[in-house]
C-alpha cells in the first residue's frame, strides 16, 4: 500500500490458496455402494460398485486493487472504508475412480469447474488501538463478480473406452462474495516513517453460486443431464504481513 497522507492510501493485495485432498470407501459387508457419478451406459452398474476413491484439487487466486480511507471515531477507535476492484480465478477438479473387483472393471470420472471473473469490492473495518503498536481489528467486505465458467465431465471405463466427454461454458454468471475477519495486529514504525508489521486472525468467506457440477439425470436416459449449483465456503486462521510507506 502507499499512503498519501490524511489517512488515504492505495493498495494492492494478492491471495492464494492451493489445496488437495482425497478419500476412499469400500462396499460394506452385506450392503451396497452406489456410483452416483456413473454414466447410464457405464460398464459398471451404478448399484454394483465395490470400491471408490475421490480426489479434490482446489486452486484459488485473488487480486485486489483499491483505495482505503482511515477515520478516527474515538480516542482509541478507528474506522476504515475501502473500495476497489477484484479479479478472481478459482479452479476445482474432482477425480473419481469406481471399481467392480468381481468383474475387473474400472470407471475413471473427471469433473472440472473453472471460474474467472472480476467486479467491484467494498469493505468496512474497525480498529481498537490497544497501545505499543498493537491493534485489535475486525472487518467485513463484499464483492460482486461477473465471470465465466468452463465446465467438463468425462468418463473412461477400463482405461480405454470413452463413455462420455461433455464440455460446456456459462458466461456472465454473477458471483456475490461475503468476507469477514477478526484478529490482532502489530505495526512497527521505522526511522524513515515506513510501517512494517503482521496480522494474525480468523477469516470466513462465502462465494455464492461458485460450484457448478453436471450430473446425468438417471440410469435410464443417457442423454439427460442436470446442473447442481452450490456455494464455496472458506474459513480458517491466517497470518498476513504488510508494509506501509
Amino acid at each position: 500500500s502507499y499512503n498519501f497522507g490524511s489517512g488515504t492510501a492505495v493498495y494492492g493485495q494478492y491471495t492464494m490458496l492451493n489445496t488437495r485432498d482425497s478419500d476412499s470407501a469400500v462396499v460394506p459387508a452385506g450392503g451396497s455402494m452406489w456410483g452416483t457419478w456413473l454414466h447410464p451406459n457405464a460398464l459398471i452398474d451404478d448399484n454394483d460398485v465395490t470400491s471408490a476413491k475421490m480426489t479434490y484439487d482446489f486452486d484459488h487466486d485473488v487480486f485486489d486493487l483499491g483505495i482505503r480511507k482511515w477515520m478516527e471515531v474515538g480516542s482509541d477507535l478507528g474506522m476504515q472504508i475501502e473500495a476497489g476492484l477484484r479479479y478472481a480465478n478459482m479452479k476445482q477438479n474432482i477425480d473419481i475412480q469406481y471399481q467392480n473387483e468381481n468383474l475387473g472393471s474400472t470407471a475413471d470420472i473427471r469433473n472440472k469447474n473453472d471460474f474467472s471473473g472480476w467486479g467491484p469490492r467494498l469493505g468496512l473495518g474497525l480498529d481498537w488501538h490497544v497501545g505499543r503498536g498493537v491493534n485489535l481489528f475486525s472487518s467485513v467486505a463484499g464483492s460482486l463478480l461477473v465471470g465465466d465458467f468452463d465446465l467438463s465431465l468425462s468418463e473412461i471405463d477400463n482405461g480405454v473406452t470413452t463413455i462420455s466427454n461433455v464440455e460446456d461454458s456459462e458466461d456472465n454468471r454473477v458471483v456475490p462474495v461475503l468476507e469477514m475477519r477478526t484478529g490482532i495486529e502489530y505495526a512497527y514504525q521505522l526511522e524513515n516513517g515506513m510501517f512494517v508489521g503482521a496480522k494474525v486472525g480468523y477469516e470466513w468467506q462465502n462465494w455464492f453460486n461458485m460450484v457448478t457440477a453436471q450430473h446425468f439425470m438417471d440410469d435410464v436416459d443417457a442423454q439427460l443431464m442436470y446442473t447442481d449449483t452450490t456455494d464455496v465456503s472458506l474459513d480458517g486462521f491466517f497470518v498476513e504481513g504488510f508494509v506501509n510507506f
